[in-house]
């Protein structure tokens, strides 16, 4: 760009600073381009024919930390772009006109340069240093500034084009704090037969198809229950559970298919800090399973037994056709980096309330316990293994009879899949392969296959 000679002897320029050899235009820019110290007066003419209000803009460092050169104004002159800018090392003003397509990258450079000086403030601020002491310069008596030379340009908009103006900051705007992202709790892996220590409001449909032998015969036994829970508030959940089953012996002559108890109870869940998490529930089961009464059915009872054995005997209350049970437990899970560990424990209790001659049992109580453990491989696929006891507190009659009955032990392990359906509902279906380890589900063969399909809302 073209640069005239500085002007000596203005207030704003200091001592008198030898001539700036006039180099030749470059390409991309107009002849208008100019450098020249000027005087206040001078100045605020030139910003008065370019219509440019006089507030500083912009401010960065150029070249050493002791100069610094401040944007003026950027203004816009018919097809032609016009940008003030202020040395501070000689107070001389660069006023340049250029075509717009030069504006972009004009542009593009004083807001880099505006970027490095905010970065050079902000650590400044962070780590303020002693400013160097100095002399106070002796005030001299202000000389006024030479008349304008004949060479110094002027500027005025062309008379049959539209003049706009405008004042731009190129300022880099402070950056928005970071947004906190909200702590996700971590991944719960649901167990098989266990309780949720997490639970939500959705419905599950539970169904395990376990064959076996009994008295030398191929059987099959089929359970389904159907259940659902709703969220009443925060921690606090109803829940409700019904199904039937299905017995198939040898050639069929004892083959039944019925219906189990059905219970409705409450469960509280809530987590104990980041690591754990906790879950109590209770229940009521309401004796209008299939086999019940004062009659003698014995396939009928033979089924409910049959189905208990393949539930792994932990929900023994779903098949007494004759109790009122109370079911009522406790879960604890650690869950930390997609694992989890629970341990469960219910007991049972239960009164005879129909059929007492069928059988002499006026009072029962019975056990369940059972250990989880889960690995989130993906957050779509997980693995689990279960192991689950049951004891009677307070035996039936039948375990006189055999002790074998008093306790089963059975093992499974298996694997669950997640799958989105929406925003909100999650669907987790798994499968499970148990076999029994102790008492009559071992004596029998069982062995079970669960197809457990959860789904959330």
């Amino acid at each position: 760009m073209g640069i005239a000679g500085e002007q000596k002897g203005d207030v704003l320029s200091g001592p008198p600073q030898e001539p700036i050899r006039r180099e030749p235009e470059r390409s991309g820019t107009s002849a208008l381009n100019r450098r020249t110290p000027i005087g206040a007066a001078k100045r605020d003419a030139v910003e008065t024919r370019l219509n440019v209000p006089g507030t500083r803009v912009f401010r960065t460092e150029v070249g050493n930390p002791a100069g610094t050169t401040n944007c003026r104004s950027v203004t816009r002159i018919g097809s032609s772009i016009f940008v003030i800018v202020e040395s501070r090392v000689g107070r001389s003003y660069i006023w340049m006109g250029m075509h717009p397509l030069l504006a972009r990258p004009l542009g593009l450079v004083l807001v880099l340069l505006a970027e490095r000086a905010s970065a050079a403030q902000s650590a400044t601020e962070d780590n303020p240093s002693p400013a160097p002491t100095t002399e106070a310069p002796s005030e001299a008596a202000p000389q006024a500034g030479p008349a304008p030379s004949s060479t110094t340009p002027t500027f005025s908009p062309p008379p049959a084009r539209g003049f706009t103006s405008s004042s731009v900051s190129l300022a880099t705007p402070a950056s928005p704090p970071p947004l906190q992202t909200p702590r996700t709790a971590p991944a719960y892996v649901t167990p098989f037969q266990l309780r949720s220590a997490s639970p939500r409001t959705g419905v599950r449909l539970d169904t395990i198809v376990a064959p076996y032998r009994y008295g030398g015969e191929s059987a099959l036994e089929t359970v389904l229950f159907l259940s659902g829970q709703i969220r009443l508030h925060q921690h606090f959940f109803l829940q409700a559970r019904w199904g039937f089953d299905d017995n198939r012996v040898g050639t069929g002559e004892r083959n039944r298919t019925g219906f189990v108890n059905p219970s409705l109870g409450f469960i509280l869940a809530f987590p104990v800090g980041p690591l754990f998490r906790f879950a109590a529930s209770t229940s009521i089961g309401l004796p209008l399973a299939t086999g019940g009464g004062n009659g003698t059915d014995a396939d009928g009872l033979l089924l409910q037994r049959q189905a208990a054995l393949a539930r792994s005997a932990m929900d023994n209350n779903a098949f007494s056709p004759n109790d009122l049970g109370v079911p009522t437990g406790l879960s604890l899970a650690f869950v930390h980096r997609g694992l989890t560990a629970q341990v469960d424990g219910t007991i049972i209790a239960s009164g005879r309330v129909k059929g007492t001659g069928a059988e002499g049992d006026g009072a029962k109580v019975n056990s369940t316990f059972g250990f989880f453990m889960g690995y989130l491989v993906v957050p779509e696929v997980s693995l689990g293994a279960e192991l689950r006891y049951q004891y009677y507190l307070l035996p039936p009659s039948l375990v006189d009879q055999d002790p074998s009955a008093r306790d089963n032990l059975t093992v499974g392990a298996g694997g669950r899949l997640e799958i989105e359906l929406s925003d909100s509902a999650r669907m987790r279906p798994g499968v499970c392969l148990s076999t029994g380890v102790a008492g009559y589900v071992e004596q029998q063969s069982f062995r079970m296959v669960q197809f457990d399909v959860p789904i959330s809302f």
